[in-house]
């Protein structure tokens, strides 16, 4: 996954970011593929793991499944 950047204005923690990554994963997932996010920024390496993300690499890369809460409840 190449990073995501979003303007400034689209910023509010609306959920953007967020539901771009849910697209891809249930895209990739339907077709029998894995969606793994690399070269993390720490922060949001953090955010996903504590998420349900799985850790393929520390402090680099992780597994997004289905179970992975991308959800906008919290931030």
């Amino acid at each position: 996954m190449n990073n995501i950047f979003l303007p400034q204005t689209l910023r509010r923690g609306g959920g953007i970011g967020k539901a771009v990554i849910d697209a891809n994963q249930a895209a990739a997932g339907a077709d029998g593929y894995s969606l793994f996010a690399t070269g993390l920024v720490p922060n949001f390496y953090e955010r996903l793991v504590g998420r349900g993300a799985v850790i393929v690499t520390v402090d680099d890369a992780v597994l997004i499944t289905p179970e992975t809460d991308l959800t906008n409840h919290y931030q």
